[in-house]
């Protein structure tokens, strides 16, 4: 059996291949049927697995969902600080912030709420995997190849559990090829295509790039659907887009939120996300390439599995031009991983449907194993990661509770979980959620032209000097400017070394991990004038070590505010 370069699905291969999979989970002989729970129960179990391994960790970027969500669900409307005088959009994921405004309207925790959801779409996303597998003929040894390698790959245990969108996402993208192949098998599921493309827009605009393929793959390789195409994707597609763009522009006065900017500014150079690019696709797609180039190369991919493989890899290639420090554990490219996967699943289940079953279970312990592997490589830099994540909902909840907390001005480049907790006016130092955008990376003055209460720092180097005085370190100064693209420091520093700092004393100096380097501490400084000491009085964080609080100098227990910092 030949399957050749712009072959459509083969109804003998898919017959044959039905007759070899029958009892999958949406049916037929029960003790068959058996084997496909259980090889979706133990991948889940896996996922589940490092979920729960992770689960105390939440990725800082979640609570700007939360905050957005909860004034909200409070009656602010989508703003980040309730006294804004304009509504600007900093989140990621508009259907992200609904559902969890949704939850903390009914009084849960969005955080844990994200959590459980992620857990349960991990089920649903093989699930899913299980029914296509079966309705499109894939014998069940082919999908446990699969199902291993979603239980070896910790991509999906852990996002689950970030409290991003990325559960989410991944869903959206799965169920979109599962319906385009339906469609170019049956012609049926046009509704449901395009109400997808709707709901993965509200959930990551950068969908666009890969739906376009999508879209582009059903008009020219089905003519005869393109009425059929053309009326759902207005009513269900183009008319809500645009009812959306147009309450966008009238709230925000924009159609791209400030993330868009902030994230693909390109700050760092000629097409900054190729490293991040190359490294998700070395650990996590090198496998499927080369299976589906040997495919290409042997004439046994089908039409509609080469297309669809170049438009996942047109999304892909989409992120060169986003900057690498915007992801954490690739989470704006891991939810095209599944569709990669699902695509090769239809030749690897003819080719083992026509007798070549060793190439096919190669290709499946290959891929099982490079996920593992992927997993043990990555593991240590992202626990590295996530460990000192722990101190920033502590030092929102160490400032929770103040008097008059929402007109106290809080300046951090942390916009996450200090000013989600602490439920400060919040000023983002990098300027992602600010009404500014992305603000200049050489610039401070602006911070004290907001009068700022609380600076809250990281990555510099502070040595108490009594009395709440400070002095920044010479040495760590130099290296922070010959790299100003390190944006934080380099805010940082900007801001602790001008005389306006005079008027700050260091309040507490935080370690950010157990038996931290010089370089890994949190500095929360307030304005000499401020009543928050006393209030503050033993309320520092002591995650991993206790923090070090300057003794007042005096017998009033008020010492001078100090010179300020030194100069490099």
């Amino acid at each position: 059996m030949a399957f050749r370069h712009g072959a459509g699905m083969v109804p003998d291969a898919q017959t044959e291949g039905a007759d070899a999979a029958r009892g999958g989970p949406a049916g037929g002989d029960r003790s068959a049927g058996r084997r496909w729970w259980i090889a979706v129960t133990v991948a889940w179990l896996a996922t589940l697995g490092v979920s729960l391994a992770l689960s105390t960790y939440t990725l800082d970027d979640s609570w700007i969902t939360y905050r957005y969500a909860r004034n909200l669900a409070e009656g602010h409307g989508l703003k980040w600080n309730p006294s804004d005088d304009h509504a600007f959009e900093a989140y990621t994921s508009f259907s992200h912030v609904l559902l969890t405004a949704g939850m903390q309207a009914a009084g849960l925790d969005p955080a844990a709420g994200s959590k459980v959801l992620g857990m349960g779409f991990n089920l649903v996303l093989l699930i899913l995997l299980a029914r296509f597998a079966r309705r499109s003929g894939i014998p069940f040894p082919v999908f446990a190849g699969l199902a291993a390698t979603v239980a070896t790959t910790h991509l999906f245990g852990f996002h689950a559990v970030t409290g991003m969108d990325t559960f989410l996402y991944i869903a959206i993208l799965t169920l979109a090829t599962i319906l385009l192949f339906g469609i170019l098998r049956t012609g049926e599921g046009l509704a449901g295509f395009c109400l997808t493309l709707t709901a993965g827009a509200l959930t990551r605009p950068d969908c666009a790039v890969l739906f376009a393929g999508y879209l582009a793959i059903l008009w020219f390789l089905r003519p005869a659907l393109r009425r059929p195409l053309l009326k759902h994707l207005v009513l269900l597609t183009l008319l809500p887009g645009a009812l959306y763009a147009a309450f966008k522009l009238a709230y925000f006065g924009a159609l791209l939120p400030n993330s868009f900017h902030f994230k693909a500014s390109a700050v760092t150079g000629f097409l900054p996300g190729r490293v991040y690019v190359r490294e998700f696709a070395l650990d996590h797609l090198l496998v499927p390439f080369v299976f589906g180039a040997w495919l290409w190369r042997t004439k046994r991919l089908a039409r509609e599995e080469f297309w669809a493989l170049a438009a996942l890899s047109a999304a892909l290639l989409f992120y060169l031009e986003i900057q690498p420090k915007v992801g954490v554990g690739y989470r704006f490219l891991v939810p095209l991983l599944p569709s990669f996967l699902l695509v090769l699943m239809l030749p690897a289940g003819r080719l083992w449907t026509a007798g070549s079953r060793r190439i096919t279970m190669t290709y499946g312990a290959v891929l099982a194993v490079a996920g593992a592997i992927g997993t043990a490589l990555e593991w240590p830099a992202l626990i590295d990661y996530l460990v000192p994540r722990e101190v920033n909902p502590a030092i929102g909840r160490a400032l929770a509770g103040l008097p008059g907390a929402e007109s106290r001005v809080l300046v951090t480049g942390e916009a996450g979980a200090i000013p989600f907790y602490s439920r400060t006016r919040h000023l983002d130092l990098l300027g992602l959620v600010s009404k500014a955008g992305s603000r200049s990376l050489t610039d401070a003055t602006w911070v004290f032209a907001e009068d700022p209460e609380i600076l809250v720092t990281h990555s510099i180097v502070v040595h108490p000097a009594g009395g709440g005085r400070f002095e920044l370190d010479r040495e760590a100064a130099a290296q922070v400017l010959a790299r100003p693209a390190n944006t934080t420091p380099y805010l940082s520093y900007q801001i602790l070394s001008r005389p306006e700092a005079a008027r700050f004393r260091l309040l507490w100096k935080i370690p950010a991990c157990t038996d931290p380097k010089p370089r890994e501490h949190y500095y929360v400084f307030v304005r000499d004038t401020s009543d928050l000491p006393p209030l503050l009085a033993g309320r520092a964080p002591d995650l991993y070590g206790p923090a070090l609080t300057p003794r007042p100098e005096g017998p009033g227990g008020s010492g001078p505010a100090g010179p300020g910092p030194s100069r490099p």
